[in-house]
């Protein structure tokens, strides 16, 4: 009762909204809903705004702090610390940057925007700042040697700062501080513009809709208000006539509908009551008499064969037309309608068509009674269901088959009703399993007992969800048979759910079939592919086998040819240094020609044991980012690049770049090819080698290219291939010396991690080498991340 009371008095509150117009009412409401909507949407589109504002400065910044820290290092790497204050100076560039001071270890300030405070030390300078920003400055000179950090504090009245800190080698730091408060003004005025033209734009909006309003709505609707009223004072010949696809047209319709309904109403009725009696339906009324005299008959008995009049007449009695097996029990059964009830019923029966054939109707009957009960017509309304019956022979023959066809293919059909919580089963389902038909459908528990013990906790599973209405985890079960049913038999159950109006699962319809054949050919299977991988297995280890012979046998020939070369190396050595005065030049010669061979056999035999081990070893392939393999390549031959001169040229994308390969094996080929790069470059001047790397191709499926270039002697095209054969070799010993096995090992290194190189070169125009590597994604580990 109170809740009745406080939604009256609500309704109350709200009454005098329907004192005004809709007219009127429906645009200042959408008005206000407007103005509020633009409002709100402003106020959060200015926090986004300064939101995006202070992402793109830090950005801006992060980004402009990377770039100086890289030359701040290589300029204070280089003892160059005038270039390091002019490159602190030229920060003053940087839109809104107020001061910049790049530190000591100690805190002293080395370069700065203002010269008078370069050699004072940070936190005297920072004492006129406020205390909030002081800390947080001071907070951010904490930060590590390579840390890149950010951070956003107020500054005196409305201004917003931000404080940027990076590591510069060695142990130094670069501190900034940057006024983004004119960015953030300019977004701000922006939006303050687009408010106001919202604004303009909805008030002339609202106005023209409710313009458009009373035009197409509310002039229509005072027109069905007025066709309503005169449909109620009685004048059905009014129309509304309202055109369109809108509501108020819908209900104008259906207005004008309703009374075109009121006035054609008798005809109509008439009309059904012609079509009834020319439809296939027989209505007849009897009388409570012996042979069922007929006291109405419809004009449809013409389809059966027969008139009305023989029927009215008498001269044909209706039960005289009934099949002389069906007419016993037809007899009883009215007569027990007519003694007990109940005085509807429904009849199937066979009635003699007038051509002699024997038709099937279905017969609904109801009696009428008196005041002292007694049945004084009896009214039925026939139709021939002979199609019907016909097609329910058909069904039964097709059962049959499906019977038939289930038994011979072992499959059982069933289906259970979740709300009524019982199951159906073909005939075959019960053959199955052993059970009998006439004890219908097992229960839960009797079916789990017919099942093999170590299979019942699944099928219990299965059952369980049936009876709550759940789909089973599988809809496929394999399960067996209990052995005291006879032979073991493998059995796959298939499960399909169906819906019903509200979504949920009405029943479960399935089939079981008998797979016990198939799980046998799968142990026979099984078995056979177990053979298999036993002989794959022991092949595999006869070849492990004997690639370890192998490798043995090549450091055993390795040896051995290596140790009559230490001795002829080492004898030589003694006749150079011991018997030299009793040589003559030309004996000399010989046996520095003889030292010489022997040393080269032996760099020989050692790049063949490096050719082998690339040929036998294990590729680990890693995600490697190539910098960093550049990088120690480079390192490791410093020494040569000193001693020879040569100009080293690098072209290294600042984004790291990875690739996926066998680090040693990148590392090998790398060395090679720097290696020959330095030596074929020794007689330019300056000698110059040049390594450029680049992406090929989108980020998801591309590869790297790692081109590397001397301005050596070149070579001809024409052996291009022959370079990357072993002991092929385009130049003399004597000029440039080598084993002729490098590039050899290049290109199989290449080849095992799935890579490619080339070469591309003129004679004495130098020669270009292209890796091409699969890329990997690589993200180096974020600053201060664990």
């Amino acid at each position: 009762m109170n809740g009745e009371k406080k939604s009256v008095e609500s309704l109350g509150r709200g009454r005098w909204l329907l004192r005004w117009p809709a007219r009127l009412l429906l645009p200042v409401l959408m008005l206000l809903f407007a103005l509020a909507v633009s409002l709100l949407g402003h106020r959060l589109r200015v926090s986004e705004l300064d939101a995006s504002v202070l992402q793109t400065e830090q950005q801006r910044l992060r980004e402009r702090l990377a770039l100086e820290q890289g030359r701040l290092t290589q300029a204070i790497g280089q003892g160059d610390m005038g270039q390091a204050r002019r490159l602190v100076a030229g920060l003053a560039l940087h839109e809104g940057l107020m001061q910049a001071w790049l530190l000591e270890e100690d805190g002293r300030i080395a370069a700065a925007l203002s010269r008078a405070e370069i050699g004072r030390r940070l936190s005297t300078v920072l004492i006129a700042l406020p205390p909030a920003e002081r800390d947080a400055l001071m907070a951010l000179q904490q930060a590590g040697p390579s840390e890149l950090r950010l951070r956003t504090t107020h500054g005196p009245g409305q201004a917003r700062l931000l404080l940027g800190a990076v590591g510069v080698e060695p142990a130094r730091l670069l501190l900034v501080r940057v006024d983004i408060s004119h960015a953030l003004a300019v977004r701000q005025a922006q939006a303050r513009s687009d408010l106001l033209q919202q604004l303009l734009l909805t008030l002339l909006s609202v106005s023209l809709f409710g313009l458009l309003l009373h035009l197409l709505w509310f002039r229509r609707a005072d027109q069905l208000r007025h066709t309503a009223v005169q449909l109620g004072r009685g004048d059905l010949s009014a129309r509304a006539g309202l055109r369109g696809a809108d509501e108020l047209a819908l209900i104008g319709r259906a207005v004008d509908l309703m009374a075109s309904d009121l006035q054609q109403r008798q005809t109509e009725l008439q009309q059904l009551a012609d079509r009834i009696s020319h439809s296939p339906v027989v209505v007849m009324t009897w009388r409570n008499a012996e042979g069922w005299p007929a006291r109405y008959v419809s004009d449809s008995i013409a389809l059966w064969g027969y008139r009305r009049q023989d029927l009215l007449s008498g001269r044909i009695r209706y039960a005289d037309l009934m099949h002389p097996e069906d007419l016993t029990r037809i007899a009883g059964e009215v007569a027990r309608h007519l003694a007990q009830g109940p005085d509807e019923y429904r009849q199937e029966y066979r009635i003699r068509h007038g051509d002699g054939r024997w038709m099937w109707i279905e017969d609904r009957t109801w009696l009428v009674r008196d005041a002292t009960g007694q049945v004084v017509d009896i009214h039925g309304v026939l139709l021939d269901v002979s199609e019907l019956h016909a097609a329910r022979a058909e069904l039964a023959v097709q059962v049959r088959r499906l019977h038939e066809a289930e038994a011979h293919a072992r499959l059982g059909s069933w289906t259970y009703d979740v709300g009524q919580g019982r199951g159906w089963w073909s005939a075959q389902m019960y053959a199955l399993f052993n059970a009998d038909p006439s004890a219908g459908v097992p229960s839960f528990e009797d079916f789990v007992a017919r099942v093999h013990e170590a299979d019942r906790p699944a099928v219990r599973m299965m059952l369980q969800s049936f009876a709550q209405g759940v789909t089973p985890e599988r809809n496929v079960e394999f399960f067996r048979r209990h052995p005291d049913l006879g032979p073991t038999r493998w059995f796959s159950v298939t499960i399909y759910p169906e819906l019903g109006a509200e979504g949920r699962i009405q029943r479960f319809v399935g089939t079981t079939l008998d797979v016990t054949e198939t799980r046998q050919a799968e142990v026979t299977l099984r078995r056979i592919n177990i053979e298999l991988e036993q002989r794959v297995e022991a092949r595999t280890r006869e070849l492990t086998e004997l690639n370890q012979s192998l490798e043995s046998f090549v450091y055993t020939v390795s040896h051995d040819l290596k140790a009559p070369l230490r001795g002829i190396e080492g004898y030589g050595r003694l006749l150079l240094e011991e018997h030299a005065q009793q040589l003559d030049a030309e004996g000399r010669l010989f046996a520095e020609r003889i030292q010489e061979g022997t040393l080269r056999m032996g760099q020989l035999i050692d790049d063949l044991l490096a050719y082998a081990r690339m040929e036998r070893r294990a590729i680990s392939v890693q995600d490697v980012e190539l910098a960093s393999v550049l990088g120690q390549v480079i390192e490791d031959a410093r020494t040569d690049l000193e001693r020879g001169g040569v100009v080293l040229e690098l072209e290294v994308p600042d984004v790291p770049l990875g690739v996926r390969v066998d680090r040693e094996g990148l590392m090998l080929a790398l060395r090679n090819l720097l290696a020959n790069a330095i030596k074929f470059s020794a007689a330019s001047q300056p000698p110059r080698v040049r390594i450029a790397v680049r992406r090929l191709g989108p980020e998801a499926t591309s590869a790297i290219e790692l081109r590397l270039s001397d301005n050596g002697v070149g070579f001809d095209m024409a052996y291009h291939d022959r370079i990357f054969e072993i002991f092929q070799r385009l130049h003399r010993m004597e000029d440039y010396p080598g084993t002729g096995i490098g590039l050899a090992l290049v290109r199989k290194a290449m080849q095992r991690m799935g890579g490619t190189v080339r070469a591309e070169s003129r004679t004495g125009e130098g020669a270009t080498f292209v890796l091409t590597l699969p890329a990997a994604v690589f993200r180096p580990q974020e600053p201060g991340a664990a």
